[in-house]
């Protein structure tokens, strides 16, 4: 199905504006959504039974097809101690499985939410994803610049296992204050040295999103990026790996109007 065929409603922090009647509308619409993608619904992100939790620090983007919810990405609006901006985590993605073949869907999504986030940070923001889906981290390592830990890191500095003080700060910080609103287990351990939350997932609320880390559906069609990341994981274990990066608006405007994306962003990013 062409992206031209969604229609996208973007809401910023609607917990802080939004009554609680509408609040409660909108969850059951993403939880139905849910309820086809996961099982079980974690209490977790926009879906926690705390409508506080659910939506006061998120970006949302939701595509519609008429009146039905077919796919949502969720990003956290992160404050981190002593930084003056908070950093934004890309948090959740849900894609109605009839339609996660459509062209151009989640850089849809995720084309908005930049937009929305770099219309509130003109000169650009840090950015965190987490994640055992390789793709996801493909995705992001190739849309921020200073990406820790990613192969253009490894290649400019040499080794991978030499994060900036910048990047360890915002990890640590994530690891001490912010599992929660990432679905991290409380018993994982974060190695600071590839910055992977070993058996992030192995536990009941992060048990839906645990994937095989060697399905090639999860992969990339950049496959040597990919088998980068793949290296990270243990097999199956429900590592998560946390890339850290700044998400640079000339630099996203760049990769958006590059050959690969242009059909699907150009338009889109013709404002930044």
């Amino acid at each position: 199905m062409p992206s031209e065929d969604y229609g996208i409603q973007m809401l910023n922090r609607p917990g802080l504006h939004l009554p609680t009647t509408d609040l409660q509308a909108l969850q059951a619409s993403l939880r139905d959504l849910g309820a086809r993608c996961l099982n079980p619904v974690p209490n977790y992100q926009v879906f926690s039974t705390d409508l506080s939790s659910a939506f006061d620090d998120k970006v949302l983007a939701i595509a519609r097809q008429g009146d039905e919810v077919v796919a949502f990405a969720a990003a956290v609006v992160l404050p981190i101690t002593g930084r003056a901006d908070p950093v934004v985590h890309s948090g959740l993605t849900v894609v109605h499985p009839d339609h996660r073949r459509s062209s151009g869907l989640t850089q849809l999504l995720f084309g908005n939410i930049f937009l929305a986030v770099l219309g509130e940070f003109p000169r650009g923001v840090w950015f965190t994803t987490l994640a055992e889906v390789i793709s996801s981290l493909v995705h992001i390592s190739k849309y921020a610049v200073d990406v820790f830990p990613s192969p253009r890191w490894e290649a400019e500095h040499g080794r991978l296992d030499r994060p900036r003080g910048t990047h360890v700060a915002i990890a640590r910080e994530i690891s001490r204050v912010h599992r929660g609103a990432m679905a991290i287990s409380p018993a994982a351990e974060f190695d600071e040295a590839t910055f992977v939350f070993r058996g992030s997932n192995d536990f009941a609320e992060g048990r839906p999103f645990m994937k095989d880390v060697d399905d090639p559906a999860y992969w990339h069609r950049d496959r040597e990026t990919s088998r980068f990341y793949r290296r990270l994981f243990r097999k199956n274990k429900g590592d998560e790996v946390l890339l850290v990066g700044f998400l640079d608006p000339d630099h996203v405007r760049r990769v958006a109007m590059g050959p690969v994306f242009k059909d699907d962003w150009g338009d889109k990013f013709s404002k930044l």
